[in-house]
């Protein structure tokens, strides 16, 4: 199959890592890949380097922007069309909700056979304002009636999407984000040398998590948390692996009070694995995810997790069986169930052996390559069976 991806942008993400991974395996499964992506990078950092070494072609358009832009979005939409019509790809995956729309009405504008989109995360949201929401809840209203599947990494996805009248059942499939899983199953080693080279023993509690500092992730209620946690534990440690523009305000603060916080800004996403290694206890204070990639991590390295009860977190974070969740924003609370945690360390041992065991095979990136291959396939097979029942269509062309 000719398949052609097109991100927003490829700075350092989850959304970004699975895309990635997925032109990787279907490149190494013989199929012809091109990945379109916009120019912009971030304090995040890029994979521009990954995405050339994914063994896909890689096309950088520069008017492929995250902000919007009626000049710059118009020119991308004519841009993303002429290439699908010079290309004629059999399966245009779109990711990210920017790429989504302008990729979708290009593919259609363009008379490609089969349209996909993945939601990593849903472009609407209980953290904006009403009027922001409502428009973005309405631009995926469109678009779904431009596309043949949408894929959600999460099922509370699903159930979002549906509530918002986004499509009816029948247009989602649920593919898990995968990722090298054995990289998390194999870290407990170099954890220990992270902990040394940060000046922790063995014998030290650390509590961290990964993420960038940005609101969604809500660092500043992080901040709160371990402040109140360090109060009732004075000799633990805390670490935030992550970069972005909240990073030198959240610093201040936590030296101005005292907290024995280490920021250790960008990591390379190889390395992540062992971080999380390091850390007795995972906490996420997101405000809104769509499934969060580091509850899965922190699962397979075999790590307890308290988190908020953020939409896709329940689906990982399984109360008192592979962690706690608490009220989302409710500080108090998530420092108390923190706490219980790290006083017990036997109840941590067993959430994050139970989240091993569960999660192991679920998201490998192999398994994720395998679902999407096989959902191309049918959606495509379905397209050519409406073909021969209509010949007289033209969108099928080159089929």
């Amino acid at each position: 199959m000719r398949i052609h991806h097109v991100i927003t942008r490829l700075i350092i993400g989850g959304a970004q890592e699975n895309t990635i991974l997925t032109c990787r395996g279907l490149a190494q499964r013989g199929h012809d890949v091109t990945l379109i992506s916009g120019p912009e990078t971030g304090a995040e950092g890029d994979l521009l380097d990954a995405a050339r070494a994914s063994g896909a072609r890689l096309l950088v358009h520069p008017h492929l922007r995250r902000d919007v832009s009626p000049l710059h979005d118009a020119l991308e939409i004519a841009a993303l069309a002429a290439c699908f019509a010079t290309d004629r790809p059999h399966v245009v995956h779109t990711h990210s909700s920017k790429a989504g729309i302008l990729g979708r009405s290009a593919a259609r504008l363009a008379g490609v056979p089969v349209v996909v989109h993945t939601n990593h995360g849903l472009p609407f949201h209980d953290g904006q304002p009403a009027p922001v929401r409502r428009l973005y809840r309405a631009l995926e209203q469109i678009a779904s009636r431009m596309t043949d599947r949408v894929v959600c990494v999460g099922r509370d996805m699903v159930d979002l999407s549906r509530a918002a009248h986004v499509g009816t059942s029948r247009l989602f499939s649920v593919v898990r984000s995968g990722m090298d899983v054995d990289r998390f199953l194999q870290s407990d080693s170099e954890g220990i040398l992270v902990r040394r080279r940060l000046g922790w023993s063995d014998d030290d509690l650390v509590v961290g998590t990964v993420a960038r500092l940005v609101p969604q992730k809500g660092p500043r209620l992080f901040l709160e948390a371990i402040t109140r946690l360090a109060s009732r534990m004075p000799d633990l440690g805390f670490l935030w692996v992550g970069d972005g523009p909240l990073r030198d305000a959240l610093e201040r603060q936590a030296v101005e009070r005292r907290l024995r916080v280490r920021f250790t800004g960008l990591v390379p996403p190889t390395e992540v694995a062992s971080y999380l290694a390091a850390m007795d206890l995972v906490l996420m204070t997101s405000l809104w995810e769509g499934l969060p990639r580091v509850a899965v991590q922190a699962a397979l390295s075999a790590r307890p997790v308290v988190a908020f009860d953020a939409p896709g977190v329940r689906e990982i974070v399984l109360d008192g069986l592979t962690g706690r969740v608490v009220a989302r924003g409710d500080v108090q609370e998530l420092a108390e169930a923190a706490e219980d945690v790290l006083r017990h360390p036997s109840h941590g041992r067993a959430f994050g052996q139970e989240g091993r065991r569960r999660f192991a095979d679920e998201f490998r990136w192999e398994k994720m390559v395998s679902d999407l291959e096989r959902l191309y396939s049918e959606l495509l097979s379905a397209r050519r069976g409406n073909l021969s029942r209509n010949p007289t269509g033209a969108a099928g062309e080159g089929l």
